[in-house]
């Protein structure tokens, strides 16, 4: 748990929290710190292509190679989540504006209503009542919904959050059907 404590205020927090290292101790991060002042997943796979971990005392090519499969796995799932960690982000989503004044119905689309085990986004179909603002609404959810330059996220994970509104009852179906197939 020292090991832990000394590298958790150090730079190293981030290669530690991006869970690459997992089963790796923090003593031997900290020591990939400060043997090639490796900051990041991005420093690490440069440092393992470069073989410069295998100069590194209790490092070997094995675990040069265990690395590198790691670290190309993280990247390909960085922004992938597990459906049931996106239903509980969707669920906070849901508390708030189903019971907005200004929402009529609302709905999950997309990947989460066809229950796919990996998610990169929630998909969200809107029906405002006539002459309201889903803007206004979303403003309202803060507590769930966090808006940035990039568009929409969740709160606690991050994941991207797209909305689409529609205007006319007899819309509401079509559209759903639609994004349920995308």
């Amino acid at each position: 748990m020292k090991n832990w404590t000394a590298c958790s205020n150090s730079p190293l927090r981030g290669l530690l929290n991006s869970s690459i290292l997992k089963g790796l101790a923090a003593k031997k991060t900290k020591a990939l710190w400060q043997a090639l002042g490796i900051q990041s997943p991005e420093d690490l796979l440069k440092a393992c292509e470069q073989n410069l971990l295998i100069d590194v005392k209790g490092f070997g090519k094995k675990t040069q190679d265990n690395i590198i499969e790691l670290i190309h796995f993280y990247f390909e799932n960085k922004n992938s989540y597990l459906y049931a960690e996106a239903e509980a982000e969707w669920y906070e989503i849901l508390k708030h504006l189903e019971n907005h004044k200004s929402v009529k119905r609302i709905a999950i689309t997309g990947a989460m209503r066809r229950k796919v085990p990996i998610i990169r986004q929630i998909d969200i179909l809107v029906q405002m009542q006539a002459d309201q603002n889903l803007e206004d609404a979303i403003k309202e959810a803060a507590e769930s919904i966090l808006v940035s330059d990039e568009g929409y996220k969740t709160e606690y994970l991050n994941i991207p959050v797209y909305f689409y509104q529609v205007y006319q009852d007899n819309e509401w179906i079509a559209q759903l059907d639609d994004y349920h197939r995308k």
